[in-house]
């Protein structure tokens, strides 16, 4: 049987979690978000559960007809059942849920991870807590060893998911254009470019000064 460690009675300054996690040295760096507990893992956490220790072998829980095998693509399978499939980056899309699997260096997966809304990561680290951490890297040089693949599912309908994306696409490239405008200098010239805006019509102007 999977032994289970007693950690409910540690806080987290009793636990030395750089020593596990070397990338989580900096109090900045993770904020754990829940009482330590054994009846959960990452993989349930990432399903948005916390009854069951989800795992691919004969002592936990694991969806049936899906194999207990500890491959990819058998989180993968599972994950699809949830609406989950294969994406291309850890960028935050509006309207969707992502969802991120590590693997060692014999490409087996160690570890699951789950977007939150402002695009940080939440984690359960084991019979530990669930963290939150700024980015997957976070868990890098550990026995986690690195993200092999996204998935993420759609968390409102298709037409408002595909709006979202165009407003998304369309904020970073006023992002981008705003950029170039204000912090780019003129050329050939020592003048700088300031951007302002009119209280009233509410609107921009371009323009340079010395």
């Amino acid at each position: 049987m999977r032994a289970k460690l007693d950690l409910t009675l540690l806080g987290p300054h009793e636990i030395e979690i750089p020593a596990i996690f070397p990338r989580l040295a900096a109090p900045e760096s993770y904020e754990p978000t829940s009482d330590p507990s054994s009846d959960y893992n990452c993989v349930a956490w990432a399903a948005e559960r916390n009854d069951d220790w989800w795992w691919p072998d004969e002592d936990s829980y694991w969806p049936d007809g899906y194999g207990r095998v500890v491959v990819i693509d058998n989180f993968i399978a599972v994950f699809s059942t949830f609406g989950y499939h294969r994406c291309e980056s850890d960028s935050c899309d509006w309207g969707y849920r992502k969802v991120a699997i590590y693997v060692d260096d014999q490409g087996t997966p160690t570890h699951m991870a789950r977007q939150l809304e402002n695009g940080q990561w939440t984690s359960k680290l084991g019979h530990i807590w669930d963290i939150s951490h700024p980015s997957l890297e976070h868990l890098y040089d550990s026995k986690y060893g690195k993200v092999s693949c996204f998935l993420r599912r759609r968390t409102v309908s298709w037409p408002l998911a595909m709006l979202l994306s165009l407003i998304q696409s369309a904020s970073r490239i006023v992002s981008s254009l705003y950029d170039r405008m204000v912090r780019a200098p003129v050329e050939g010239s020592d003048r700088i470019p300031i951007l302002i805006q009119r209280s009233t019509p509410p609107m921009h102007k371009y323009f340079t000064t010395r």
